[in-house]
């Protein structure tokens, strides 16, 4: 995690509009009981595809890390608080970032979707000149575990096609009762999902492309294990 300070970022201070989202980013911050209030360089994220979140109306803002994703990437990045959310059933090229029964691991993505996308089945794989990421936008549902199914059987996301994250552990500091440390807050997520695309879909090799989608985490990761001592976290018990 690099999360740069430096090149085309945009100098702000103490507030960070984003038009994808009502709040500002000091709002949201102080919501987790810390504000931002010196002056930082805040890089943006160019992605490669379009990320939608679909929050659950009852999840607290100040709880939840999508807005982050929304500040550091606002050309790619989209928050809807359901139920406004688009009929994502009936658009071609969908994912749905859900550890569903029937998901596909996100390893085995490219030769998934190739199949479903190559005009010609016949087509020799050498043929291609460069890696194409065959899909244009992947959702994340942002809310608790306990949560996810209302926003998961709605009829205009029930159908796309669901892909699980290769298995990583947690550093977010909000306690799951009874979850496992590989369930990942939503940046975590996000981020995750890029560098695995990165690699895996675009067979690239990978180099901080996306780390500045952590800015915000990073900075409140930091923040609370110079307040608490982590030891004392139920988040990080037998971690």
């Amino acid at each position: 995690m690099l999360c740069n300070s430096s090149g085309s970022s945009r100098h702000c201070k103490q507030t960070v509009s984003c038009h994808h989202y009502s709040r500002t980013v000091s709002e949201t911050v102080n919501l987790n009981h810390c504000t931002v209030s010196e002056t930082v360089n805040l890089s943006h994220c160019t992605l490669p595809c379009k990320i939608d979140i679909v929050k659950h109306p009852r999840e607290i803002d100040g709880k939840s890390t999508a807005v982050h994703a929304a500040v550091i990437a606002p050309d790619d990045v989209h928050i809807y608080t359901y139920p406004d959310l688009p009929h994502y059933s009936s658009q071609e090229n969908v994912l749905l970032v859900f550890p569903d029964k029937d998901a596909i691991n996100i390893n085995d993505l490219w030769s998934h979707l190739d199949k479903k996308t190559r005009k010609s089945l016949e087509e020799p794989e050498t043929k291609r000149i460069k890696p194409q990421i065959p899909f244009t936008r992947a959702v994340f549902i942002d809310c608790t575990w306990n949560q996810t199914r209302k926003i998961y059987n709605d009829e205009r996301i029930k159908g796309l096609q669901c892909v699980e994250l290769t298995n990583r552990e947690t550093l977010f500091w909000r306690y799951q009762r009874g979850k496992p440390h590989t369930y990942l807050a939503t940046i975590e997520a996000i981020y995750y999902f890029l560098v695995d695309i990165h690699i895996h879909v675009l067979k690239a090799k990978y180099a901080s492309e996306y780390d500045d989608l952590l800015f915000f985490f990073k900075f409140m990761f930091e923040k609370i294990h110079s307040i608490y001592d982590s030891q004392s976290l139920k988040a990080y018990k037998g971690v």
